[in-house]
């Protein structure tokens, strides 16, 4: 249904109301401070707190530039003629090189921790990606 509406040049089909908005962002927002506590929680359970800071600022500021970038992206697809599929497309590919930006300038922690960081990339960037990715369809 998200998707859908992100990528719907018609928006009349779709509930577009006030209350459809609070409900999908505070489902998002309740899924980025789940995720959030949960990372700061298993990272000092673990004793890695110290160690893992850099990498969890940096994946907060990428992550920040990648939402404006998106932003812009998403205004610039509403208000083309452009097909909105590109915009899927486009998403995909700065997530890409989001990640490729982090595991570049975090890879000293990376590849030391190699198991870790494997586990923490399904646990907690694939796994609730495929899970939004089912409920869309």
């Amino acid at each position: 249904m998200a998707l859908h509406f992100i990528v719907s040049k018609n928006h009349a089909t779709i509930a577009n109301n006030f209350g459809s908005f609070l409900k999908f962002f505070l489902i998002v927002l309740c899924y980025f401070s789940a995720k959030r506590v949960l990372e700061n929680a298993i990272a000092s359970l673990f004793l890695m707190k110290k160690h893992v800071r850099y990498y969890i600022v940096s994946k907060f500021s990428y992550q920040y530039s990648l939402s404006f970038i998106l932003l812009i992206g998403y205004i610039v697809f509403q208000f083309s003629p452009l097909n909105p599929t590109n915009f899927i497309y486009f998403s995909l590919i700065l997530y890409v090189f989001r990640f490729i930006f982090l595991v570049r300038n975090n890879k000293n922690l990376i590849f030391s921790e190699l198991f870790y960081f494997i586990l923490y990339i399904c646990a907690f960037e694939i796994a609730p990606l495929l899970t939004l990715f089912k409920l869309m369809l």
